[in-house]
């Protein structure tokens, strides 16, 4: 599932296309959406949360030196309510552009040039992704974009050597 929503937020819908298109007839796309959603909402109670290694001492570090940031993501309020309750180090984090605040989900730009307008433009911005697709969005953003994910993902296939900052994790850094 990771390795096809990360590459493309129609990837899902094409896949059921492809491999359960019986499902295409008896619901409509945006039933299963809202079933898909309701699952994870689910998941997200149920708990068993952790950051990813690294993140914690990145976090620290960029407030400590007082650099602007935030936390630009295609989840619902409601979804990264229930993550800050479970790991309350995110709520340090002063700003959080989650899926209400702007209208068009990556890649295109939209969340990205919220978080620009919210913490103010620089030209020197980086901005953390774990997913092509938000690595689109900030490129459309005129923001650094910084893809930190496993070298075996799925969606590393279409990422051409030396095209773009990478690392395997936050202790990389």
């Amino acid at each position: 599932f990771a390795g096809i929503a990360h590459k493309s937020s129609t990837g899902l819908r094409k896949m059921i296309s492809a491999h359960a298109p019986e499902l295409l007839e008896t619901h409509s796309w945006e039933e299963l959406y809202k079933e898909k959603q309701a699952i994870y909402d689910i998941l997200l109670e149920k708990g068993g949360l952790a950051l990813m290694p690294g993140v914690e001492n990145v976090l620290e570090a960029v407030q400590s030196a007082h650099i602007p940031h935030a936390v630009v993501t295609n989840s619902t309020f409601k979804q990264i309510s229930l993550i800050r309750k479970q790991l309350p180090v995110l709520n340090t984090i002063l700003h959080w552009i989650t899926r209400e605040d702007y209208h068009h989900p990556k890649p295109a730009p939209d969340a990205y040039l919220k978080a620009r307008e919210i913490i103010g433009a620089s030209d020197h911005m980086l901005g953390f992704e774990d997913a092509l697709r938000g690595i689109r969005a900030l490129e459309k953003a005129s923001i650094t974009p910084v893809l930190v994910c496993s070298p075996s993902h799925p969606q590393m296939e279409e990422v051409r050597e030396g095209s773009l900052r990478f690392y395997s994790s936050f202790l990389s850094l």
